[in-house]
């Protein structure tokens, strides 16, 4: 006759996943001796998450950066367009050719100077 005062005996393998998974959960698996010697390498993952986790917020922020440009791009245009200073490409190409022909020269930083020959 079974009472409900006794408890039923677990099976050792059951009692062993119950424990594992408990000290998985629980975190006690890392005071074992035999994890000691893995330290370094969970120190060297939990930096390497970190230096991830900087990386993609970086680039997030770069992305949203560029977009903001891009669209004060897009306004500053059409402001000049509205205002008439624009000067479309092939218009910009005769202008600089008028300008080299009149002694201005382009240098590196495509700021024009004029230079005085003696």
């Amino acid at each position: 006759m079974k009472t409900t005062s006794t408890k039923e005996h677990q099976t050792q393998e059951n009692l062993e996943q119950k424990t594992t998974f408990r000290q998985l959960m629980g975190g006690e698996f890392l005071l074992n001796k035999k994890m000691i010697k893995w330290y370094p390498y969970f120190f060297l993952l939990f930096i390497m998450v970190g230096i991830l986790v900087v990386n993609e917020r970086s680039i997030i922020s770069k992305k949203e950066k560029i977009k903001d440009l891009e669209i004060e791009y897009k306004k500053t245009i059409s402001n000049l367009k509205k205002n008439n200073q624009f000067i479309p490409y092939e218009q910009n190409q005769l202008l600089i050719e008028m300008m080299n022909g009149q002694g201005f020269v382009k240098n590196d930083k495509q700021v024009y100077k004029i230079l005085v020959v003696e």
